[in-house]
């Protein structure tokens, strides 16, 4: 072999790395494409349902606040707590329930799973904050809120010697483990 011929061959050899370089860079490029536009798709998605879901406890909390909120009297009980205009809210098989009649209808809890637990002060008898959780298929959505009831007092089992002076409960009749006794929140409107 001449020299002519190593330097066409050290060429040739050059070119087909160059040419093997530039496919490994189109092939990353287009990974990187593919990757960024399924993450484009799917955070609008995503998005979207989290605001969706976000509006869905707004509803939700908005409903148990428009029911508390003008109370002259609320009562964590197992039963009606005497006579009078007494109403109850609580959550059975993943819905929100107020007197034996499901919240927003059955269609809108479909594929939803719901718990609403909330925190009732015995110092601030006034004062019961509220968080509700609620699934949608594979995401999930939580919310805090505070109920400042204009007329009432909290009443119920709370030991007033709590040291917090706060006991966090569930809505859900349906859970043996955190509500045993199948509470439930009732109150009685003006």
């Amino acid at each position: 072999m001449n020299s002519e011929d190593l330097y066409e061959e050290f060429v040739r050899k050059r070119q087909q790395e160059r040419y093997m370089t530039f496919l490994v860079v189109i092939i990353m490029i287009s990974s990187l494409m593919i990757a960024g536009y399924r993450i484009y798709k799917m955070v609008p998605k995503k998005t979207f349902s989290n605001r969706s879901m976000m509006n869905d406890c707004d509803e939700l909390y908005n409903v148990i606040r428009g029911e508390l909120v003008t109370s002259t009297d609320v009562v964590l009980s197992t039963k009606k707590p005497g006579k009078g205009d007494w109403h109850c809210l609580y959550v059975k098989g993943n819905k929100l329930y107020k007197d034996r009649k499901i919240v927003k209808g059955k269609d809108w809890y479909k594929h939803r799973s719901l718990t609403i637990t909330y925190v009732a002060y015995i110092r601030n008898q006034s004062r019961i904050d509220f968080k509700i959780n609620l699934t949608k298929y594979h995401l999930s959505y939580s919310q805090r809120n505070t109920v400042e009831l204009l007329k009432m007092n909290l009443k119920n089992h709370i030991k007033k010697s709590d040291a917090t002076g706060e006991e966090s409960y569930t809505l859900a009749i349906d859970d043996p483990k955190h509500n045993p006794k199948k509470y439930k929140l009732y109150y009685m409107g003006i």
